[in-house]
Formats: structure tokens, C-alpha cells, sequence
């Protein structure tokens, strides 16, 4: 079975595919079967839209204003041709601007 690596949060995991030789084939055929693919995770693949609770993953420098495991809503998503910027006001009552590695969608099994 193949594995994948998140590119955006460095999440490993398990695909499950019928037949691994024809999925490397069509997906990834540069690579090896059995190498690690780069793709995007169950929670970095959700498009985040503007109302959409979150959770910072991974604050960066820059953003230091804030720790990992805060939640915050998302109030506006700037975006251009080189990506998106995410205007979150935070549950601390600060407004402040992430990237999308910087985020995460609140789980359902998560309390609000």
C-alpha cells in the first residue's frame, strides 16, 4: 500500500488503492512503487473559507503573536495568483494574517 507525506503539514499516511502498481503508474509514475508521494493530507486538501473555525498548527516567525492549538474564525481570505492570505480573528480577540500551512479546519470531534 502506497504512503503519502503531506506537503503542507508533514503528515504521513496510508492510501488504500486496488492495485498499487497501476496507481504509481498513472499518479506518480517518475517514481518507484513503494516510494513516499508528496500529497496533501485529509485536512490540508479543505478548501478554508471565510466563517470557517480553525486551529493554528504551526505559528511561524513573524506570527509569533500567537501559539499552536489556538482557534480563531476566519473573517476574510485575501487571495492572488501566488496564493491566499487568511485574516483570523483569534478566540484572544486578535485579528491576525496566516498561510494556509499556518491552518487547520476545527474537527468535528473537536468542541467549539
Amino acid at each position: 500500500m502506497p504512503y503519502g507525506m503531506c506537503p503542507a503539514c508533514g503528515t504521513t499516511f496510508h492510501m488504500s488503492v486496488g492495485n498499487v502498481e497501476k496507481w504509481y503508474q498513472e499518479y506518480h509514475p517518475l517514481l518507484p512503487v513503494g516510494d513516499l508521494v508528496p500529497l496533501h493530507c485529509y485536512y490540508c486538501s479543505q478548501e478554508l473559507k471565510t466563517g470557517d473555525q480553525v486551529v493554528i498548527r504551526n505559528p511561524v516567525a513573524g506570527s509569533m503573536k500567537t501559539k499552536e492549538g489556538e482557534r480563531g474564525t476566519i473573517q476574510a481570505v485575501n487571495s492572488s495568483k501566488d496564493g491566499c492570505l487568511y485574516q483570523v480573528k483569534l478566540v484572544s480577540g486578535q485579528d491576525l494574517y496566516f498561510v494556509r500551512t499556518q491552518l487547520r479546519k476545527l474537527r468535528q470531534d473537536e468542541s467549539k
